[in-house]
C-alpha cells in the first residue's frame, strides 16, 4: 500500500485549507492509499521557515512516505528552482509527487516532462508580473508620485532626536511618535 502525505497551504490567515484537504483526502481514500499525515499551513510561500513545510521535508527525508500529494505546484514552492530542487530531492529519496489540480504524477515520464514545463511557465509568469510592477513603479515615479513606504517628516526626525536627548528609550520614543522601532533606530543612527 502506498504511503501518502498531504501538504496544503494558503497564503493568508483569513483563508482556509479545508477545501484542499477534503478533496485530497478523498483522492487518497479512492485509491486505497495509506494517509500518513496531513500538513496544513497558513503562510506565504515566499517564507522559507514555513513550519509545516519543514516538517513535511523532515518526514520525506526520513523516508516515512512514498508520495507527497499537493493541491497545486505553487502551494509547495514559489520558484522553478525550488520546485526542481524538491523534485530532484524527492526522486533521489524515491518519493513521488502528485499535484492534484494540475494532474501531474511524477511516477510517469509524461508527468515528469509536464512538471518541468509547468514549472518553467510558472517562473515565466512570476517574472512578467515582477516586470509589470517595476514598470508601474517607474511610471509613477516619473509622474512625481511616491512609491514605497511613506517618508518620515523632518518634524518627526527632530522629535526623535529631541526625545533621545531627553533620555527617552527607543521603545518610549516609538510609542510617543507612533513610528516603528526600525524607523526610530534609523534616524538616531544618522544623528
Amino acid at each position: 500500500m502506498k504511503r501518502v502525505v498531504i501538504y496544503s497551504r494558503v497564503s493568508t490567515q483569513d483563508q482556509t485549507t479545508e477545501n484542499q484537504v477534503r478533496v485530497l483526502k478523498k483522492y487518497v481514500a479512492d485509491r486505497d492509499y495509506e494517509l500518513v499525515k496531513s500538513f496544513e499551513e497558513k503562510a506565504s510561500g515566499k517564507r522559507s521557515d514555513r513550519t509545516e513545510y519543514l516538517n513535511l521535508l523532515n518526514l520525506v527525508r526520513k523516508r516515512k512516505t512514498d508520495c507527497v500529494l499537493i493541491w497545486k505546484l505553487d502551494r509547495l514552492a514559489r520558484s522553478t528552482r525550488e520546485l526542481l530542487e524538491r523534485l530532484e530531492e524527492f526522486r533521489t529519496l524515491g518519493v513521488e509527487l502528485i499535484s492534484y489540480t494540475e494532474n501531474i504524477d511524477t511516477t510517469s515520464p509524461a508527468g515528469k516532462a509536464l512538471f518541468s514545463m509547468i514549472a518553467v511557465f510558472s517562473e515565466f509568469e512570476n517574472d512578467i508580473r515582477s516586470e509589470r510592477i517595476k514598470s508601474g513603479m517607474a511610471r509613477a515615479k516619473s509622474e512625481g508620485k511616491h512609491c514605497g513606504r511613506p517618508t518620515t517628516s523632518s518634524g518627526n526626525v527632530k522629535t526623535i532626536v529631541k526625545l533621545k536627548q531627553e533620555g527617552f528609550s527607543d521603545t518610549q520614543i516609538m510609542r510617543r511618535t507612533g513610528l516603528s522601532r526600525n524607523t526610530v533606530k534609523k534616524y538616531l543612527r544618522t544623528q
